[in-house]
């Protein structure tokens, strides 16, 4: 009779072997899943902050339609609409230098929006993402709040490399298109767009508005 004696050190190695394989393989697992959760996080913050930058030029929007009712009380009929602030429209119903179709950036002056001139037609250029990237590029200013006027903004290249940042450019673009106005009505979109940089594609937030004159008769 042949007895087989058992290797126990070869035993010991494989299972050893085992061991690692197994907690490798959990490894692995918890720091994709932890991976993921970090990107996803930071998709929804970059998402939050592209609300909120669309949300605020939709209400500059607003605050210019309610600041033409203040300054040209007088006309609100014909004034409502009117393209920065000026007071010719008083008195004129065929008044043609109202704020038109096509896309804008938004400045403020000394405490008042005014609109720049028209950019672009509306829609904005698409696919063709590079001019709408040239035409509404969004900075951080010396203070660090948002801005897209200025002599010297064009100079800027540096990347920002967070929100508190300042003096740089950051990854979002925005515009507001105005898309139609009739009948004491104005159709506005309050666009922004970014690139999601893992998978290279145009991420976007639309907030849309209707702006009505209903003081056409006060």
């Amino acid at each position: 009779m042949f007895l087989f004696k058992k290797n126990t050190a070869w035993m010991t190695i494989i299972e050893i072997i085992g061991v690692i394989m197994v907690v490798s393989i959990g490894l692995m697992s918890a720091w994709y899943t932890i991976a993921k959760w970090q990107e996803n996080a930071y998709k929804t913050e970059l998402r939050i902050t592209a609300i909120n930058i669309a949300r605020e030029w939709a209400e500059v929007m607003q605050n210019i339609r309610n600041t033409n009712w203040i300054k040209l009380s007088s006309d609100r009929k014909n004034c409502w609409n009117v393209y920065n602030y000026n007071t010719d429209c008083i008195g004129d119903p065929l008044y043609i230098n109202a704020i038109g179709t096509g896309c804008y950036i938004l400045a403020n002056t000394w405490g008042e929006w005014r609109l720049s001139t028209i950019i672009t037609t509306y829609p904005p250029p698409a696919p063709n993402i590079a001019t709408f990237r040239n035409n509404f590029p969004v900075y951080f200013d010396a203070n660090g709040l948002i801005t897209q006027t200025g002599s010297s903004l064009p100079s800027i290249t540096r990347l920002c490399a967070g929100k508190t940042s300042n003096n740089c450019k950051s990854i979002f673009w925005r515009a507001v298109c105005v898309t139609s106005v009739a009948n004491n009505r104005m159709k506005i979109k309050s666009i922004v767009k970014w690139v999601w940089w893992s998978v290279n594609t145009i991420q976007d937030i639309t907030f849309d508005l209707t702006l009505t004159n209903w003081k056409a008769n006060f």
